[in-house]
């Protein structure tokens, strides 16, 4: 792979390790959010959708990171 390539793909991993900040960063929330709902509604839709939102999130996390290591593996260095 030639030095224009590797300099393209630097700056992908860049904006997606950014976006994938930003999806920790909701995660997280989503995961406080949860934990600090009242009782009476821990048993709610609400809950188990805002449960089952931080785990997609940190999916969509995990699949992220996935991607920027394939990206770095195809600059070969």
């Amino acid at each position: 792979m030639n030095k224009a390539r590797r300099i393209k793909i630097d700056k992908i991993i860049e904006s997606l390790e950014n976006i994938n900040t930003q999806i920790e960063e909701l995660a997280d929330e989503e995961l406080e959010s949860y934990e600090n709902m009242p009782e009476s509604l821990q048993e709610s839709e609400r809950y188990d959708a805002s449960v089952q939102a931080e785990e997609n999130l940190r999916s969509a996390f995990d699949n992220m990171d996935g991607v920027i290591c394939s990206l770095e593996d195809a600059k070969g260095e």
